[in-house]
């Protein structure tokens, strides 16, 4: 009879510890569909890469180039647009289809904002050429697309420095509080296991007691 209450016991217990590690196996996979660590630092690398690509075709329109290779850095131009707008909106205001995160850390804020003078200026050249690329280019437009892009990418370098260490902070916090988890369950199955086990012998000696007594009768 304790055999079969304590093989019950281990059952439950065992039966709690897989429902519970497929809990924190879904809460992984689900925030890995809505928020990809990984896709972030992404997005902040691809916002650095079109801003040289954009300084680049600048430089070229600098130089007073062919109408060959001026009608390609404005295709460029035009080409990366759109989406170096939405990553920076999404960056700051959270973006779910770019998989970009609606909370962001006051610090990663504060960066951002800083980086904002900078983006703005560059942006509102960036804008001004495309709107009046087939006349003559604007160099003044240029001049401000090459002043301020050495100030947006480092702005950008700081703002991926300091997501990694948000995001280093949050998965140390997360595996401690998974461990402690862990740990508390098992303390939790270990008692239950060992209150139904003395249960089970406190029964077992009863009534083994209630057969040795002779009856009076």
């Amino acid at each position: 009879m304790m055999n079969k209450r304590r093989m019950s016991s281990l059952a439950r217990a065992s039966l709690i510890l897989v429902i519970v590690l497929k809990l924190i196996f879904l809460g992984i996979l689900y925030v890995e569909a809505n928020f990809s660590p990984t896709n972030l630092v992404d997005q902040i690398d691809l916002q650095r890469i079109r801003s040289q690509l954009i300084a680049k075709d600048a430089r070229i329109l600098q130089m007073n180039p062919s109408e060959e290779k001026q009608a390609q850095a404005i295709s460029e131009m035009q080409n990366a647009l759109p989406g170096w707008q939405a990553t920076q909106t999404g960056l700051r205001q959270g973006d779910r289809s770019l998989g970009l995160p609606h909370s962001v850390p006051d610090n990663v804020q504060l960066s951002l904002i800083q980086a904002q003078p900078d983006y703005i200026a560059m942006l509102n050249a960036v804008k001004a050429i495309l709107a009046n690329h087939s006349g003559p280019i604007d160099q003044v437009q240029v001049t401000t697309i090459l002043n301020h892009e050495r100030g947006y990418f480092l702005a950008m370098s700081q703002v991926e420095m300091l997501w990694q260490q948000q995001l280093d902070t949050w998965r140390q916090q997360f595996f401690i509080a998974a461990c402690v988890v862990m740990v508390l369950i098992m303390i939790i199955i270990a008692l239950t296991h060992f209150f139904i086990t003395m249960r089970a012998i406190q029964a077992d000696v009863n009534g083994s007691t209630t057969a040795r007594i002779p009856n009076k009768e």
